[in-house]
C-alpha cells in the first residue's frame, strides 16, 4: 500500500477589526519586528508600552493614564490562520473627537508585497468616515518612498515635517538662573497658570497653518491650574518621572516656553521648545543650555526632541549640542468622503 505525504495547507488568511483584548500582546511582537530598522528607543518605548498594557489588562486600559492611546485604539488586523502578521491602528485622538489618527501600520517581512497594508489602510478609512472623522492624520519617514507612495494614492497630503534628534545623554552646562536672561527686559521664569492665553497665542503665531487647521492649538493644553498639576502629579508618579515648564517674558510678553520631562525610570528624557517668530535665532542655545542643565539632575539616559522643520534654528541649536537627527517624518492629513482608488497597492 502507498502512502501518499499531503502538501503542507497555507495557513486561512483574513483580515478583522482589531481586539485589544487579544491582538495587544503580539501587536507588540510584530512591530518589534516590522520596525527593526529604526532606532533602539522610539521602537522600544511603543513596544514596551504595549506589553506592559497587554500585561495589566482593562484596569490599566481605562485608566486616566494612557501613554500610547489604549482606550481609543482601535483598527484592523490581518491573520494567517493564528498568528498575526499585519496591523494598521485607527484611534481617536484623545484631545480631538473628530480627528483619527492611524498608525502601527505594520506588515510582517514575509507578507509584504501582497497589497495587505492597503486593504487594511482602505478599510480603517472607511471605517473612520462612517465615524464622522474630520480629519484622518498619519506620520511617515520622509525618505520612506513605498509609504508615501500608497499614501499619496489614498489622498494623503502633507501639512508638516518634524524631526526627531537624540543625545546620548544630559550634558553638564553653565545654567543661567530662573529671574535672568541675556538681553533688555527679559527674564526667564517658571510657567504660571495665568500663562495659558499668552502661551495659547505664541503657539498659534509659530504653528504652520496647515498644522494648526489639523489641531487647532488650545488654552487649555497650556492651563497650569491646580487640577492640571494635580493630575499630571499623578501621572508621573505613576510613570517615575518629573516635568518642568519655564516661559521667556520680554516687556510682559511671552516669546518663548521651554518644556522639559525628566525620567526616573528607563525611558528617555523630553525637550521640547516654542520660540516666538520675532525672536528665533536669539533664545533657542539659551533655552538648551538651561533645560539640559535640569535634566542632569536625573539619572544618565538619552534626550530626545522634535521640532518642526520650518523651525530651523532649533535644529541647529540642538545639532551643536550634539544631538542627532534620528529620522524627520511628513505628517500628512486627509479629510475622508473622497477615497481615492487602492488597486495596485503593494505592500
Amino acid at each position: 500500500m502507498l502512502a501518499l505525504a499531503s502538501a503542507p495547507v497555507a495557513p486561512q488568511e483574513r483580515m478583522r477589526p482589531f481586539d485589544i483584548t487579544h491582538d495587544l500582546a503580539p501587536l507588540a511582537d510584530l512591530v518589534d519586528v516590522a520596525f527593526s530598522a529604526e532606532p533602539d528607543g522610539m521602537r522600544r518605548n511603543v513596544v514596551s508600552e504595549m506589553r506592559r498594557a497587554a500585561n495589566a489588562g482593562p484596569l490599566l486600559w481605562l485608566a486616566a493614564a494612557d501613554p500610547i492611546g489604549l482606550s481609543t485604539m482601535g483598527g484592523f488586523v490581518w491573520v494567517a490562520g493564528r498568528r498575526l502578521v499585519g496591523n494598521v491602528t485607527l484611534s481617536r485622538d484623545s484631545s480631538y473627537a473628530d480627528l483619527y489618527v492611524i498608525s502601527n501600520v505594520a506588515v510582517h517581512p514575509d507578507w509584504r508585497g501582497r497589497g495587505i497594508a492597503a486593504q487594511m489602510l482602505r478599510a480603517a478609512l472607511q471605517e473612520a468616515e462612517r465615524r464622522s472623522a474630520r480629519l484622518v492624520v498619519l506620520e511617515v519617514e520622509q525618505d520612506n518612498a513605498i509609504g508615501h507612495h500608497l499614501y499619496e494614492k489614498l489622498g494623503f497630503a502633507t501639512y508638516d515635517s518634524v524631526a526627531e534628534l537624540r543625545h546620548a545623554s544630559a550634558i553638564q552646562s553653565t545654567c543661567i538662573q530662573d529671574g535672568s536672561w541675556p538681553g533688555p527686559g527679559q527674564i526667564l521664569r517658571r510657567q504660571k497658570a495665568s500663562d495659558a492665553a499668552s502661551l495659547l497665542q505664541l503657539v498659534r503665531e509659530v504653528t504652520p497653518p496647515p498644522a494648526r487647521l489639523a489641531r487647532p492649538p488650545r488654552e487649555k493644553d497650556y492651563r497650569l491650574d491646580l487640577g492640571t498639576r494635580f493630575d499630571r502629579f499623578m501621572d508621573d508618579l505613576l510613570y517615575r518621572r518629573q516635568h518642568g515648564d519655564w516661559v521667556v517674558e520680554r516687556n510682559g510678553r511671552l516669546i518663548a516656553l521651554l518644556q522639559g520631562v525628566g525620567q526616573f525610570g528607563s525611558e528617555a528624557h523630553r525637550l521640547r521648545m516654542e520660540v516666538a517668530l520675532s525672536a528665533r535665532g536669539t533664545l533657542e542655545n539659551e533655552l538648551l543650555r538651561h533645560g539640559l542643565t535640569w535634566l542632569t539632575r536625573f539619572p544618565e539616559r538619552p534626550i530626545w526632541a522634535t521640532v518642526s522643520c520650518t523651525h530651523p534654528e532649533a535644529l541647529s541649536a540642538l545639532s551643536a549640542a550634539g544631538f542627532e537627527t534620528m529620522r524627520v517624518l511628513d505628517q500628512m492629513q486627509l479629510r475622508p468622503g473622497g477615497l481615492a482608488d487602492m488597486s495596485g497597492g503593494n505592500l
